[in-house]
């Protein structure tokens, strides 16, 4: 298997930092997470961030994962077995076959999250 592919590492990316600004901007999850000793302070910093990202990645891929994530909180779904981990469905044989692992951008065909392969 060669390395992942560019715009899925960078999707990775932007959906780690989505759900940690998230996380860090709803009351209840914030006073969570300090109360077992993570606070975020500098959550200007992360929002550079994600728009630095989301310079780098085509309009057509972030409008799909904004509509999934406003949709699910979860834009991105690893996969396992040939199970998609974010409606748990048994990918079509012929779709786990044909799939690249990580070489580019796959969807899944039942809830239309961009999948990465563990």
């Amino acid at each position: 298997m060669a390395g992942m592919h560019k715009d899925l590492e960078l999707l990775i990316k932007l959906h780690d930092l989505d759900i940690m600004i998230r996380d860090a901007s709803e009351e209840k999850s914030a006073s969570e997470e300090a109360d077992l000793g993570f606070v975020l302070k500098n959550l200007k910093s992360l929002t550079q961030a994600k728009e630095s990202l989301r310079g780098q990645i085509s309009q057509e891929t972030l409008a799909h994962y904004d509509k999934l994530f406003a949709k699910f909180g979860r834009a991105i779904a690893p996969v396992d077995q040939g199970v998609c981990y974010g409606c748990f469905i048994q990918l079509p044989t012929i779709f786990v076959q044909e799939s690249r692992e990580n070489e580019g951008l796959e969807i899944c065909p039942k809830c239309r999250r961009f999948l990465y392969w563990l």
